[in-house]
């Protein structure tokens, strides 16, 4: 009966020293959560807030564990409610399911918050994205001997936020052959509740940022040595109703390229049909590297369709790599995951013919000169730039 005894009090110790590391460790977490509402007034041991940390020393308690619940007045266990940060951190603008996609790609090709769709010769740095939350800059260089360029650096800030995200700007950087799957200080994630978070979804290859007071997705993607870019964020934050001091006037995925640095895509693939040989040179001085045929060919294997499918083929006849079908791939296939009515808004083209008809209709009769050919993409311009050509003609 002895033994028995002393066994039951043995175990009756060590459950009272549970339940004071219990207590112990609730009242630390009242202490460092003034926010939580149940510590701030309903627990009747909320006067007891000197030497707990102390105590919990003496008592080898570690900081985490088992904790009374707020507002229990026995000693019943169970897990403590921590501040509903999803409410505070969660997006709160006017726009929610409205949303803009933005798209860079390739050599380079980019699709605008408003869906214009251009080919741009940009090099050197280029901001895609500034705002009060983030900023999104890309860097382009040459491709080769040719003049298009192609993103070799990307570079995300996400500026300070408050309760939200972190007290000073945190950045993110990748650069040819270096896609780190943190941030540049190492973290993955920041924020109550992790409300700004970076993902590696393949090493090297693939990593995906997302800030949830802004409900805003970047993806980011290694290409061979070049990188894909793709941002879904809110209307409302994509495009402001109002500039703001802080706001740079040029944004490529508001503005898109300044007009001087767009190439005529469709102006170029018309004049390489399959009867110029690789070698050649023509519009913009590019040289050739594979026939439109082979090119076309290649890009339908992609499975990539109206603008994915005409810059696949324009980066196959300026470049040869291969790498570029499957960036255009990916592009499409990001723009329709971030945008699930996509897929449906495209024609499913996958040939040139329809621009080769504009083209020749455009160039040919008395609308022959340069400033016709140049216009097509623009009917409405093309028309008027050849009806003012034919005027002169007759006076």
């Amino acid at each position: 009966m002895s033994v028995r005894r002393g066994r039951h009090q043995r175990l009756l110790t060590a459950e009272q020293k549970d339940l004071k590391c219990v207590t112990l460790r609730t009242y630390h977490h009242c202490m460092n959560e003034p926010r939580d509402q149940g510590c701030l007034s309903n627990l009747y041991f909320h006067s007891a807030q000197n030497g707990i940390e102390l105590q919990m020393k003496q008592n080898n308690c570690t900081m985490s564990g088992t904790m009374f619940s707020p507002g229990v007045h026995d000693h019943a266990l169970g897990p403590i409610k921590r501040p509903k940060h999803r409410q505070v951190c969660s997006y709160q603008g006017t726009a929610k399911g409205r949303y803009k996609q933005c798209g860079l790609f390739g050599d380079p090709h980019l699709r605008t918050f408003s869906d214009e769709l251009m080919t741009c010769r940009i090099e050197g740095a280029w901001p895609l994205v500034s705002n009060q939350y983030l900023t999104v800059q890309v860097t382009s260089d040459s491709v080769g001997l040719h003049t298009a360029t192609a993103i070799t650096k990307l570079t995300v800030v996400i500026r300070r936020a408050e309760n939200c995200a972190d007290d000073h700007y945190v950045t993110y950087q990748a650069q040819t052959d270096w896609l780190p799957s943190t941030f540049d200080d190492g973290r993955t994630h920041f924020g109550p509740e992790r409300s700004v978070r970076i993902r590696e979804k393949t090493a090297g290859r693939h990593v995906e940022i997302y800030i949830r007071y802004i409900d805003t997705t970047l993806i980011i993607r290694q290409i061979g040595q070049y990188f894909t870019f793709a941002l879904r964020m809110p209307e409302d934050i994509a495009e402001p109703t109002s500039n703001t001091p802080s706001t740079p006037s040029l944004q490529l995925c508001s503005q898109g390229c300044p007009n001087s640095e767009r190439i005529d895509y469709r102006t170029f693939l018309a004049q390489k049909r399959s009867r110029l040989a690789p070698g050649q040179r023509s519009y913009y001085n590019m040289d050739i590297a594979m026939t439109r045929d082979s090119a076309e060919q290649r890009c339908r294997q992609a499975g990539v369709v109206d603008f994915y499918f005409d810059s696949c083929v324009f980066d196959l006849l300026t470049t040869g790599d291969a790498n570029f079908t499957v960036a255009a791939s990916v592009a499409l296939a990001d723009l329709v995951r971030l945008d699930r009515h996509a897929w449906a808004e495209q024609e499913n083209r996958t040939s040139l013919h329809s621009l080769d008809v504009e083209y020749d209709s455009l160039s040919s009769g008395s609308c022959r000169t340069v400033q016709c050919a140049s216009a097509w993409s623009s009917p409405l311009l093309a028309a008027l730039l050849c009806f003012i050509h034919l005027a002169a003609t007759n006076l």
